[in-house]
């Protein structure tokens, strides 16, 4: 197969649309330094240098997307609350569209509070409802889907178990998006891990995949890992399965390929937003036809490049492709 130029395969991500619609979340940070420890109790005490609040979850995925060239779309539901507003403020900040964004009085807006000393995570503290959409909220994200899914040409779910994304929601966007022939991508979660059959796309972690089969694993037994990934990609029909194995790269298996991607050495400031980034670029690459190799090689060193950073962080395109030209598979 002829390789094809980096330059070339972000050129073409700028001919993709891609709809995504999932759980989202305003994520709020404090950064300063901890250099003491508090006489009230046996804790840090943390000096606030900076505080900032930032979209998270599928709305991270969008600004990913957007970052790489491709034009995106966001559906989702929120509170409506100060988080909700503040959240709808910070998306309308980085210029994504906030029409697909329902604000709904039956729920609290989900908030990550993250503290942070330097580059390091002291404690998060999250405030959020998990129960899933009420009748009126599932009519609502899926009228606002139905009208959208003829512009897209990728749908993406992205299923933190938050809530927004029901199985009765999940078997409707199936057919929507076999009827309109269009690649379904999921990155899925524990609660609705079964009700993806079919799908394109499907990028579990590690722990997801161990939970979602049901399975005992010693960490390092690569092969029980590789074996339950096969049962599940022929089990549930998935056109390409990517697991993500943290500090042991990535592995990718399809009807007609398999392989594994040890992960690049890095400094690990933070992994938070890794996987937002690993499913951007692979829905991406997948629709433009990279094999499953090439996949895995962008998508890691994409997740890779996101740990460097305290936070939930977006994706740098000229990193990004600086990082993969090193790459012997695209030399």
């Amino acid at each position: 197969m002829t390789k094809r130029k980096i330059s070339d395969i972000f050129q073409s991500f700028q001919r993709c649309k891609v709809l995504v619609i999932g759980d989202v979340m305003l994520d709020s940070y404090v950064f300063g330094k901890a250099d003491r420890i508090s006489p009230e109790a046996p804790v840090p005490v943390v000096s606030v240098r900076e505080r900032e609040k930032r979209v998270g979850g599928a709305a991270n995925v969008v600004l990913n997307l957007t970052a790489l060239g491709a034009e995106s779309k966001l559906l989702s539901v929120v509170g409506d609350d100060e988080p909700g507003r503040e959240f709808i403020e910070t998306l309308i900040k980085h210029r994504i569209e906030r029409d697909g964004v329902i604000q709904s009085r039956y729920r609290r807006t989900t908030v990550k509070e993250r503290i942070f000393s330097g580059s390091t995570n002291m404690l998060r503290v999250d405030s959020e409802d998990v129960m899933p959409l009420n009748d009126l909220e599932e009519k609502s994200i899926l009228t606002l889907f139905e009208n959208q899914i003829k512009w897209a040409d990728i749908v993406l779910i992205q299923d933190f178990d938050k809530g927004c994304i029901t199985p009765t929601l999940i078997e409707k966007i199936k057919n929507l998006c076999k009827k309109h022939k269009i690649l379904l991508a999921v990155d899925p979660k524990k609660r609705n891990f079964k009700s993806y059959e079919g799908v394109d796309l499907f990028k579990p972690n590690k722990q997801e995949l161990i939970d979602g089969m049901h399975i005992n694993v010693i960490y390092d037994n690569m092969e029980t890992i590789m074996q339950a990934a096969r049962r599940l990609q022929e089990e549930m029909k998935i056109g390409r399965l990517l697991v993500t194995l943290s500090e042991r790269g990535m592995l990718g298996i399809s009807k007609e390929d398999e392989f594994s991607v040890p992960a690049h050495v890095r400094s690990i400031a933070d992994v938070s937003g890794a996987s937002d980034a690993v499913i951007s670029v692979a829905l991406l690459a997948t629709a433009t036809k990279l094999s499953l190799k090439e996949t895995l090689y962008l998508s890691n060193v994409a997740g890779g490049l996101i740990c460097e950073h305290p936070g939930v962080v977006t994706l740098n395109k000229a990193v990004l492709m600086h990082e993969a030209a090193r790459l012997p598979i695209f030399q």
